[in-house]
Formats: C-alpha cells, sequence, structure tokens
C-alpha cells in the first residue's frame, strides 16, 4: 500500500483501528477502556514501514511473546 502512495500512518490505521471499528470491535488503538495488543519493532513505522516486518513482541492479554532465534 506504501508503494502506491499511501501514508505509513494511514496504512496501520486500515490494519487497526478503521478495522477494529469497521467490525464494531473494542480494539484497534490504545485508549483508556479498550483492550490492549501490542508489538514491539525496533524502530518508527511511520518513517520506515519496513520495520513492521521486524517484530520485537508481541503483547496479547497480558503475556509477552517473543521469538528468540
Amino acid at each position: 500500500m506504501v508503494r502506491n502512495g499511501i501514508t505509513p500512518l494511514r496504512v496501520l490505521k486500515a490494519g487497526t483501528s478503521v478495522a477494529a471499528e469497521m467490525l464494531e470491535l473494542n480494539t484497534g488503538s490504545i485508549i483508556v477502556g479498550k483492550r490492549a495488543d501490542l508489538v514491539a519493532m525496533p524502530g518508527n513505522p511511520f518513517e520506515d514501514i519496513s520495520v513492521t516486518e521486524k517484530v520485537n513482541f508481541v503483547m496479547k492479554d497480558g503475556v509477552v511473546y517473543r521469538d528468540d532465534k
């Protein structure tokens, strides 16, 4: 999507907050009262979308998952 001119911010929103809103889910953004599953990556995806391919860890339901290969 970024290669076709869509900003990284819009791409990330499409896969998180916008998708959650369309599906009427109480997820998709980090706001008090919402469930928060997180993905940590080694950089700023708004500046370099490719960092989304290099996940450091995922936190789901309060549990941290790592692939320490």
